[in-house]
């Protein structure tokens, strides 16, 4: 890749591939091409693969997400694999136009990148209804580039105590491995915006399945005002304060893209990329699933 295209919907700085390339030692000549080749050669020879045939684009972005480590990108990828087989219930494929205002649920990333080369997902929530974006996470495998991000989570109109009475722990924490593991997105913070007392209760539920790490990035704030201690008030939407399209009409910008002919033939075959369970079964994945036993299928502590 010798230059990024930006999307209407997703742009960069920039600088962005120099800056990003060279966190993590990628910026030498010949250096991303010979380790997206020895990736690519890797994931070819994989027999247990269902899907081989990667865009060079795709892999790179995995590399960047395992900061610039081939190894650790080849255990993004087999994971990922092994979730789409494993808990296909959250890797459905729909010939029918995506909506993602489902319910008064709107989730998309903002246009442009903060200025430590971040991309900023926002989710305001105001239905009583669980969400996981894997569509959304794979248009950002193929198009986003970024040094992390940062997620903005507006509880202000959710009754946060449906999450802490009737929400399965063990099925919340399945539905989510996918965005920690399989994904592998590195989360420089997430901000949960809520007066709601429920919310500690909330928090202190993450930290069974959240590295401490990440934990100890998570913020919680009454109100907007507080939030903008933390990223740039412009890159917000309109109704936020901020320089960009409104929440409503970047959400139907998102519908549209991602609803397109092309992006949803893309998602049908980025979906099958699973693994053969003859050749590789679960319990080969202990690591993924420990503490999960009956799987995404049947799991639920009441």
């Amino acid at each position: 890749m010798q230059a990024l295209t930006d999307k209407p919907l997703l742009k960069h700085n920039s600088d962005t591939l120099e800056v990003v390339r060279r966190e993590y030692d990628l910026h030498k000549p010949g250096r991303i091409e010979e380790s997206v080749d020895r990736l690519d050669e890797w994931v070819k020879a994989q027999p247990h693969f269902n899907k081989k045939d990667y865009s060079r684009e795709y892999l790179e972005n995995f590399i960047i997400h395992a900061k610039g480590s081939v190894e650790r990108a080849k255990g993004y990828i087999e994971k990922l694999c092994a979730y789409k087989t494993y808990g296909p219930q959250h890797f459905v494929y729909s010939t029918k136009p995506i909506d993602m205002n489902l319910e008064n649920i709107h989730f998309f990333p903002l246009p442009r990148l903060t200025k430590e080369y971040h991309r900023v997902y926002f989710l305001r929530n105001s239905t009583q209804k669980d969400y996981t974006p894997e569509i959304m996470l794979e248009y950002s495998l193929k198009h986003n580039y970024a040094l992390g991000a940062k997620v903005i989570l507006d509880y202000r109109k959710t009754d946060l105590s449906y999450f802490v009475t009737a929400i399965k722990y063990a099925e919340y924490r399945n539905a989510l491995m996918p965005f920690w593991k399989g994904y592998a997105t590195s989360f420089k913070s997430i901000h949960i915006i809520t007066t709601s007392k429920i919310v500690d209760l909330l928090v202190a539920a993450c930290s069974q399945f959240i590295n401490p790490k990440t934990f100890g990035r998570i913020y919680v704030h009454a109100n907007i005002e507080e939030l903008y201690d933390h990223i740039d008030k412009d890159l917000m939407p309109s109704d936020y304060g901020g320089k960009e399209k409104s929440t409503e009409e970047l959400n139907d910008a998102w519908n549209v893209e991602l609803s397109t002919d092309e992006y949803m033939e893309y998602i049908k075959d980025m979906f099958q990329a699973t693994i053969d369970p003859l050749l590789k079964p679960m319990d080969k994945f202990d690591d993924l699933f420990t503490g999960m036993q009956g799987t995404f299928r049947s799991l639920a502590i009441d």
